[in-house]
């Protein structure tokens, strides 16, 4: 500004002088002066523009530190302040739901978990944020064993702890139909499991209870397993390395089976091993490519995802389903089971099935997942941050567990054993039970 008032100080002399000697009539003067008026306009004129540009950033982003601390703590007076809960209490283990199962039935393969996506999100979907402490408290004691992480990434430098992730790691953060960020902030896998360690036991009745966490890779978020293969593969490290809160929880051995990650038992975990056997553990699905993990140059990748994931799921191909291709577990819409000429329920019996949202910010109808689970599929995550009138007809079909029955046509039952029947003596090939088959004494 001092500038300016310098230069309305030369102005006023110069007009001065030229009104004073009568030069005001001489042209090229009353050029000079206009010039110089022009430019006193330009200069007024840049310093406003100047002035109001450092004013507006001034103002703190929308992803601000304090932009986001003041957003958690909005909702959390929102769900805790206001001495109301949200959901409901999920009081009731599961001894008395699995009861009603048949002896054969007693499997992985025949519950339908109580699910959440966006793990940590409590809303609302735009400019919402992540607080995964608080959601997790919730969610566990209202029943909820169950979530989705959806990972992906970002090359951003803007973005950094506390609020974000660093660019280039792994994330979970709230994206549109388009792609777009809309969330105020994001977690690492890390931030998520760290919380859950601390309250994983929060719901007393249904603490021993296993524990499903999916990690869903979000195409084309990451790195391209192809084009970017080591990429790929240091960013399932990280992953692995953020499991480490819940690593003692999470499932690597049983019994007979022996080793069961790197998605090697998948059929035997659904539909060979009984439920107690899952007591007490997390059990991983993941739809990351863990393949790449186990190749000899990455073996320095330790500790890698293919260590943790118990279930490698796939996306659901109809001509693959109809050819009769055999897999553990599978992905799949929503849209892709109504009207689809795919017969979900025999599909569905024996393997598992997720399902996904074609938008993320609709809940399912219940008419939607209630068709759903009636063709047998296992898995129909919803939204924590959803309108509870959306959710309370879903969510009341739970009845207080943290896990639903398989409609009873559509579950698996295990064969009986065959044992052979015990060969009569007109089966003996022995001569004499001294003898093998084929000799005879002679000389007798």
């Amino acid at each position: 500004m001092g500038a300016v008032l310098s230069f309305f100080k030369q102005l006023g002399t110069e007009v001065g002088t030229a009104i004073g000697t009568g030069q005001v009539r001489n042209l090229s003067v009353f050029q000079h002066l206009m010039q110089l008026l022009i430019m006193m306009v330009l200069i007024v004129g840049l310093s406003f523009y100047v002035y109001y540009v450092i004013k507006d950033c001034a103002k703190e982003p929308r992803t601000s530190q304090p932009a986001v601390a003041l957003a958690i703590q909005n909702r959390t007076v929102k769900y805790v302040g206001s001495g109301k809960d949200v959901f409901w209490e999920g009081a009731k283990g599961w001894n008395g739901l699995l009861s009603q199962l048949q002896g054969r039935q007693n499997y992985l393969i025949n519950l339908c978990p109580l699910t959440m996506h966006l793990a940590g999100y409590m809303g609302p979907f735009d400019n919402g944020i992540f607080q995964p402490a608080l959601f997790l408290q919730k969610a566990l004691r209202a029943g909820c064993r169950s979530f989705v992480l959806p990972i992906s990434t970002y090359k951003d430098d803007n973005k950094r702890p506390p609020i974000w992730p660093y660019s280039g790691k792994p994330a979970i953060v709230c994206r549109n139909t388009t792609g777009n960020i809309v969330s105020m902030n994001g977690i690492s896998v890390f931030d998520f499991t760290k919380a859950l360690s601390q309250y994983y036991t929060a719901n007393g009745a249904q603490a021993k209870e296993p524990l499903l966490l999916f990690l869903h890779q979000v195409d084309p978020y990451v790195p391209d397993p192809v084009k970017e293969e080591r990429q790929y593969a240091m960013f399932m490290h990280q992953i692995a390395l953020d499991l480490e809160p819940i690593r003692n929880r999470c499932l690597k051995t049983i019994g007979q089976l022996g080793s069961v990650v790197g998605a090697t038992k998948e059929n035997d975990l659904l539909t060979n091993v009984e439920l107690s056997q899952f007591v007490d553990k997390i059990i991983i699905f993941t739809n990351f490519n863990i393949k790449i993990c186990v190749k000899d140059a990455y073996a320095g990748l330790t500790p890698s995802l293919y260590e943790y994931a118990n279930f490698n799921y796939l996306p659901v191909v109809e001509s693959q389903v109809t050819q009769g291709i055999t897999v553990g577990s599978r992905m799949l819409r929503m849209t892709d089971i109504s009207g689809s000429k795919v017969n979900w329920t025999d599909q569905s019996r024996a393997v598992w099935h997720s399902t996904l949202l074609d938008d993320p910010s609709i809940v399912p109808s219940p008419a939607q997942a209630f068709n759903a689970m009636l063709t047998g599929i296992q898995c129909v995550p919803i939204s924590y941050f959803s309108n509870v009138e959306y959710t309370k007809p879903i969510w009341e079909t739970w009845d207080g567990y943290a896990w639903k029955l398989k409609e009873p046509a559509t579950r698996f039952t295990k064969p009986d054993s065959i044992v052979p029947a015990k060969p009569g003596e007109q089966m003996n090939a022995r001569a004499s039970p001294e003898l093998q088959p084929g000799q005879v004494k002679i000389g007798e």
